[in-house]
Formats: C-alpha cells, sequence, structure tokens
C-alpha cells in the first residue's frame, strides 16, 4: 500500500511539474492591466519592455509570454442569442449591449517557426477569470528569417438573466488573435551572437549607464521603435547619461568584428 501511494506521489508530481516551466512575469502582472505580454510595440504611458527576443538557427530558444485574464467586459450580444430573444429585448427596450462577466479564456499559437514550440504552465491553455498565466516559447530554430506568430484567445462568457425572455448562458466568443509577434531567427554563423559578455549596470536605471567591455567595441543604441540614439566606438569603461532619453526599453548592441551582443536596458 506504501509503494502505492509513493508511486501515486511521483506521478501527481510529475503532471504538476510538467505543466510549470514558466513563471508569469510580475513585470507585467503587476500592471493588473489584463491582456497578452510583453506588448509587441510600447504601451503609452506604461514603461515595460517590448517585443520578444530574438533566436538564432541550431541554438537553445527560450521566451516566456504573460498572459492576465480578464474579469468581464462589455459587448453587444445579439449574435448570440436566438432572433426570437433578441426581438423581445427590443420590444422591452432592453439594450442587447451589456457587461458579461468572463469564466475562463483558452490561448494558442499559430505560426511559430519550424523547430519551436509551445506549453502553458497549465494542462489545457485554459485560464479562468481574473487569473494570470504564462506560456513558453522553446525549442531549436531550423530556419533563418522573420517569423510573424498570432497569440489566439477564445473567450468564454457568461450571459445574465434576462428575466421572462432568456435563462443565463455560457457562450464561447468566436477565437481572435489577441496579439501578433515578429520573431527574429538569425541565421549567420561568421558571427557570435552573445548576451552578457559585457556588462552594463545599473539595470533599471534613471539618470546614466556603464558600460563595461572587454575589448574595443561599436556601441548602437536603438528606442523600441527601432530609431538609432547612439552609436561610437567605446573601449574598456563607457559612462552614458540617459537623463535626457524617454522612459521605457531601449536595445544595446555591443559589436566587432567577431562577436555581436545583444542588451536590453530598461528606462525608469
Amino acid at each position: 500500500m506504501k509503494r502505492i501511494l509513493l508511486i501515486f506521489s511521483f506521478s501527481l508530481l510529475s503532471i504538476s511539474t510538467s505543466f510549470s516551466q514558466c513563471t508569469p512575469d510580475f513585470v507585467y502582472t503587476s500592471l493588473g492591466i489584463p491582456g497578452v505580454f510583453p506588448p509587441p510595440i510600447q504601451i503609452p504611458n506604461v514603461p515595460v519592455p517590448t517585443g520578444i527576443s530574438d533566436g538564432n538557427v541550431g541554438s537553445n530558444y527560450n521566451q516566456t509570454i504573460t498572459v492576465i485574464v480578464l474579469q468581464d467586459t462589455t459587448l453587444d450580444i445579439a449574435s448570440f442569442l436566438p432572433v426570437a430573444a433578441v426581438t423581445a429585448m427590443n420590444l422591452a427596450g432592453i439594450s442587447t449591449v451589456m457587461n458579461v462577466g468572463v469564466n475562463h479564456i483558452t490561448f494558442d499559437i499559430q505560426g511559430l517557426p519550424n523547430g519551436l514550440s509551445y506549453q502553458c504552465n497549465n494542462s489545457n491553455c485554459e485560464y479562468s477569470s481574473g487569473s494570470d498565466g504564462c506560456i513558453k516559447l522553446s525549442g531549436n530554430p531550423t530556419i533563418g528569417g522573420t517569423f510573424s506568430f498570432d497569440v489566439n484567445m477564445t473567450i468564454n462568457i457568461q450571459i445574465p438573466t434576462i428575466p421572462g425572455i432568456l435563462p443565463s448562458m455560457t457562450v464561447d466568443i468566436p477565437s481572435f488573435t489577441a496579439v501578433t509577434y515578429d520573431l527574429f531567427i538569425n541565421e549567420a554563423t561568421s558571427l557570435q551572437n552573445l548576451s552578457s559578455f559585457s556588462e552594463i549596470y545599473p539595470n533599471p536605471t534613471k539618470n546614466n549607464i556603464t558600460i563595461k567591455t572587454d575589448s574595443h567595441k561599436r556601441i548602437n543604441i536603438y528606442n523600441a521603435l527601432g530609431k538609432l540614439i547612439l552609436s561610437k566606438e567605446i573601449d574598456g569603461i563607457y559612462f552614458y547619461d540617459t537623463s535626457k532619453l524617454n522612459r521605457g526599453l531601449y536595445l544595446i548592441e555591443l559589436s566587432d568584428k567577431n562577436s555581436i551582443e545583444n542588451h536590453k536596458l530598461f528606462l525608469q
């Protein structure tokens, strides 16, 4: 009996860990804004990291997408109701536009490049009203290029009782695309792409950063829209005043003839 219970316990542990490969990012969950994160573009007045990481052909890729489920929404429910019910509501002067509760949302991803797959931190990618979750992208890309993929969601809503006309009912809103990401997979083999060979600190920062490299490098700094902010040669330690830059995410590229490093900088 003890042996059976032990086996059962290990089975439960295996099941629970198989769906816990990612953790919702606190940077986004702390906002309290429903949606799919990181956002592909900057949200006005919300300085959070945007976009997803680039990848390399033949190299392990990992990216976490955070999902925050809304609790209710306002919409026109006419298309979900029998014609007779809509007619009765119109005659009674009851608007078909109303606030409805969200029971759960189911997510799926379409369009990932060859070699990549996704896994949610639960068994069926279904998240209840007001909850947080995450989706892990992982694998080894086999071809290079820029790939657009969609994060889709199906929202299950609760239509309230309309006395004398309609009982309460649950309905799935047809699946739609919540976010489209552009994923760049680098296929170049002549340069070594590194992520943390140099040091950049403090990060996040408000006024300035220190960039420490092990050799002569060219530094390029881009804003979230891809605009070049700075380009110059540096050697050793370089101090950069960021006080005149807008808050948000910036990309710092450090390169020489043998390597390219990419760093994300967050300005508060």
